[in-house]
């Protein structure tokens, strides 16, 4: 569609008070099945609060009605928002039968807070009368706006069509072209002029937007069609600035100087044409009203037309709206828009050019020019949103429950605030990370405890001499159940939340441990095994994405190596409790260790209902009261109206924002646009299996009697060995965000590769301190790896993806880490008859790849806050970061990430960064070749690439550490 040619003014309200913009949004009430459309709807929110336009609408809560007014609503505030719903329809709201009243009260049935303002009406005339009324009031810069929707929403938009062209009103009509969903509307209206049924002069009445910030740019740039009828259509009784009632409409006449009236059309007619020229030739003072009116409207900084001096007062005594019908045909003689065509040219009037279509932007934030621009309270233009525009809502204060109280009395026995008002701050944060670690307690528990089960004399007589590969097949069958869960639990974990999965993953682990505590049989056992793998599958790949969502950024590193130490305190106990239960002369010999499961997750279920929910998944789903009162109980002191707590919120609910602008995530997306991050979040986990730890932590007493352990003795030495691993896990507590994610992968992977090397070697040589020499160096491999492949590849998936796909990204690295877990539990007993020794040569070969993975590939992401890392990737959404945001990242960097810190997989161009073959740049000299200087930063060759290598490491001396600063929170504040 061509966009209108003809400029007219928009007068401010009749009754004169100060007017914002308003535009009215026709959409449908379903979602579509495009995530496209709810997308666009978050889009046209958020450029709408750019530019501070306020939105009427049909009131609903679903589909692109409610996303679009909960999406202004956070931004703005509910003042920014009107819906207007007849009361027939709101009987249809999902919270209209929770109320069960007779009378309908809107606010109790639509929550003002997340919806904004709710006014019931009696019919749909009157919501179309009411919504037409709002837009008018408001002036230059408001207009009607249909996005997607069915037959309401085409009805709605011709009538406001219809009301343009007759000269109802003379506010811009956009159609919001979504995947192309109006371009059969369009082309029916090309296909009306052809065939003479529309005007060609009139077919631009509607503008064509595909974005939008189009939109907007559409609503300012509007030229009203030059074959309208200019009609005005005004009061004949009432006071002259009485607003309209819906429930007092007062009467018109028709009073035309013609002699034909329409037929029960309760209206006036002038015409505007004629009504212009006599005022003109009446009022010399007309021209400077008009450009004094005109320069008051560009320093305010609203939207100017280029005709501000027609119908200075159109729109302004608007009361009753109607159905118009054939209405055209019956004013036809009244206004023949030819015959005023014809007296413009007569005048002189020349009409203003067309202006090309705007190239379509992407949504972003301002510049700084931009900022320090629109400092002095100049309007934003489109896509330019503030963090600090964000709306917080102040939820009322609510009682503690019994839980609450009992949990502040355990963990804060002599803090007042604490008992008072419940657990916050640090307090708070160390007993949710802890707490939630018995989830992967469960994971290392059930790790260590089949390693002690299937050596003891009961468990082989009760099940009658397994084979190796039938308690391979057992013990990698848990796997099979883990990696099923992990690859659904991610989206399950965006729907029911963080707090419910853990809750419900929890008590499918309990099911499983009591199907293998009282199995009759292999089968049974092998079933209990699978069900019990679902529960850790979930638990291990949502507590991780848990963990890191709770975490302040100075602390996440060593908050999720704590979690780790759960992990392998678990492990431990697995170990020990199998020790001491093979004194029992039973099958409890086997038994109770299984039943200890049980317990353990059992205790995890009843205890999730006093941990809080993910206050980002909080965000996600606009239940923003509750995330705000989390936020502050976590960052803020327990008080709503801290600093920090409303600045983390406003960081937190921007990102949704931005995130949700670009639709959903699907799988296909996220490999595509976050390849890198979702390379490393798998390979950490894949790697992690692959350097062997799955050798020593399910077959440590298998690998202990291949050195000549035997018996009891084997358990014992495991029992210790697990000592010595969970000890290893404490000093990352303290290194993690200090020396950086990457110094601890690669120091871990080198010690790794030394012991395996060592462990294959005394195996072979086979001599009298090979069992002595086999356990010392089996140790020193465990406290490598629970030192830094243990916790980091758990660490480093949730962290480094982004609040949109963080949930689907763990689940496909958790699912690697389970596939991987159970090729190498699976095969780990064959290879150990078929290869011997050679197999921990294997896993040191891995090792060094591991190296050599994280040396090229990984960044440093230690104390970078989460919504920060688009700023270290570089593939971020469509919309960059605030200016605030930008610097803060351009801080963090006191040294280098990497020291390949632009290697991108899958791009074209140099096949190792900061490598270039080519030959060196050189100027002849006195007869002889020289290095050109001016190249020197950026040498070449390999020798050359190596430097540079060496140069990154070492980062900006001025700048001192080479590590990354702290951003954000300060420790002394948790």
């Amino acid at each position: 569609m061509s966009k209108p040619n003809q400029s007219e003014n928009i007068a401010p309200s009749a009754s004169g008070r100060q007017s914002q913009p308003t535009v009215c949004v026709f959409c449908g009430s379903q979602p579509g099945t495009s995530p496209s459309h709810l997308a666009a709807a978050r889009g046209l929110a958020q450029a709408l609060h750019a530019n501070n336009i306020n939105l009427v609408y049909g009131g609903g809560t679903v589909g692109i009605m409610g996303e679009v007014a909960k999406t202004l609503v956070s931004l703005s505030g509910p003042q920014a928002v009107h819906g207007i719903i007849p009361e027939a329809l709101i009987r249809y709201e999902r919270n209209y039968v929770q109320n069960g009243s007779e009378k309908v009260d809107p606010q109790k049935v639509i929550d003002e807070k997340t919806f904004g303002r709710t006014t019931v009406v009696k019919d749909m005339h009157t919501r179309k009368q009411l919504m037409a009324k709002e837009v008018i009031e408001g002036g230059v810069g408001g207009g009607f706006i249909a996005m997607s929707g069915g037959y309401g929403t085409l009805e709605e938009l011709m009538e406001v069509v219809t009301w343009n062209q007759l000269g109802i009103h003379a506010h811009p009509v956009v159609v919001f072209n979504v995947e192309g969903y109006w371009d059969g509307l369009l082309q029916w209206v090309r296909k009306a002029v052809e065939s003479g049924f529309i005007a060609q002069n009139n077919s631009g009445i509607m503008a064509e937007a595909t974005s939008a910030e189009e939109v907007v740019e559409q609503l300012r740039d509007y030229r009203n069609a030059e074959g309208r009828f200019k009609l005005k259509w005004v009061r004949s009784e009432g006071p002259p600035n009485q607003s309209p009632s819906t429930d007092n409409i007062p009467g018109f006449q028709f009073s035309s100087g013609g002699t034909r009236k329409p037929a029960n059309i309760p209206l006036h007619t002038l015409s505007s044409a004629a009504r212009r020229h006599s005022r003109r030739g009446s009022d010399e003072s007309f021209d400077e009203k008009a450009e004094d009116r005109r320069r008051l409207r560009r320093s305010s900084g609203s939207f100017d037309n280029d005709d501000d001096d027609e119908y200075d007062d159109a729109g302004s005594e608007f009361s009753l709206w109607s159905d118009t019908g054939d209405l055209v045909d019956q004013l036809a003689a009244e206004e023949d828009p030819l015959a005023i065509r014809l007296r413009r040219s007569s005048e002189g009037h020349q009409s203003p050019q067309r202006r090309g279509r705007s190239k379509q932007k992407k949504v972003r934030y301002a510049s700084g020019a931009s900022q320090e621009k629109h400092s002095s309270g100049h309007r934003q233009r489109a896509g330019v949103v503030k963090k600090e525009d964000i709306y917080i809502p102040s939820p009322p204060s609510q009682r503690l429950g019994t839980g609450q109280k009992l949990l502040a009395a355990v963990m804060a026995p002599n803090d007042g605030p604490s008992r008072m008002h419940g657990l916050h701050g640090k307090k708070l944060i160390y007993f949710l990370s802890i707490f939630v670690s018995l989830g992967v307690f469960l994971f290392g528990y059930d790790q260590g405890v089949m390693s002690g089960i299937i050596t003891g004399p009961f468990f082989k007589d009760y099940f009658n001499q397994p084979s190796r590969a039938e308690i391979g097949t057992m013990v990698a069958i848990l796997e099979i159940g883990a990696l099923i869960a992990s690859l659904v639990v991610g989206r399950i974990g965006d729907v029911l939340g963080r707090k419910k999965t853990i809750l419900y993953g929890a008590m499918v682990f309990v099911v499983g441990g009591a199907c293998q505590t009282f199995a009759t049989g292999m089968p049974m056992m092998m079933l209990g095994r699978i069900v019990a793998g679902l529960g850790v599958g979930a638990l291990s790949t949502i507590v991780p994405v848990y963990q890191s969502e709770i975490s302040p950024p100075h602390n996440r590193g060593k908050l999720a190596c704590i979690e780790f130490s759960g992990n392998i305190f678990g492990y431990m106990c697995s170990v020990w409790v199998d020790y001491f239960c093979s004194f029992i002369e039973n099958d409890w010999a086997w038994r109770v260790p299984l039943l200890m499961q049980v317990i353990i997750g059992g205790l995890l279920a009843v205890g999730s209902f006093l941990i809080v929910e993910s206050p980002r998944w909080l965000l996600d789903n606009d239940h923003d009261e509750e995330g705000i009162v989390v936020i502050a109980n976590l960052y803020g002191k327990g008080d709503i109206h801290n600093p920090k707590a409303r600045d983390e919120y406003r960081e937190i609910k921007m990102n949704v924002l931005l995130e949700r602008q670009e639709g959903e995530r699907s799988y296909a997306d996220m490999f595509k646009r976050y390849y890198k991050r979702v390379f490393i979040a798998m390979s950490a986990q894949a790697l992690a299996q692959l350097n062997g730890i799955n050798v020593i932590s399910y077959y440590a007493p298998l690998v202990f009697e291949q050195a000549g352990w035997v018996g009891r003795d084997a358990i014992l030495m495991t029992g210790v060995n697990g000592i010595t691993y969970l000890l290893s896990t404490v000093p990352p507590w303290y290194l993690v965000d200090r020396l950086g994610r990457r110094f601890i992968l690669l120091s871990g992977a080198v010690a790794m590769i030394i012991s395996l090397s060592a462990i294959s070697y005394f195996i072979y040589i086979d001599i009298r301190i090979t069992p002595t020499m086999v356990v010392i160096f089996v140790m020193i491999y465990n406290a490598a790896f629970g030192y830094s492949w243990g916790p980091i590849p758990w660490l480093y998936p949730p962290e480094i993806l982004p609040l949109s796909i963080r949930a689907k990204g763990a689940s496909l690295s958790t699912a690697a880490n389970w596939a991987f877990n159970w090729l190498v539990g699976e095969m780990t007993p064959i290879l150990q008859e078929a290869i011997k020794w050679r197999l921990y040569l294997m896993h040191a070969f891995f090792c060094a790849v591991s190296f050599v993975v994280v040396w090229f590939i990984y960044p440093e992401t230690a104390n970078v806050r989460l919504e920060d890392m688009n700023s270290l990737f570089g593939d971020a959404t469509t919309a960059a970061p605030t200016p605030q945001t930008l610097a803060e990242a351009e801080s963090l960097f006191s040294g280098n990430r990497s020291p390949i810190g632009s290697f991108r997989l899958g791009e074209q161009g140099e096949p190792v960064p900061d490598m270039d073959l080519q030959p060196p740049d050189v100027e002849i000299q006195d007869g002889k070749p020289m290095l050109n200087k001016d190249s020197d930063s950026q040498r070449e060759g390999v020798g050359g690439w190596i430097s540079n290598i060496v140069k990154r490491n070492k980062g900006d001396e001025a700048n001192g550490s080479g590590k990354y600063k702290r951003v954000g929170q300060d420790e002394d504040d948790q």
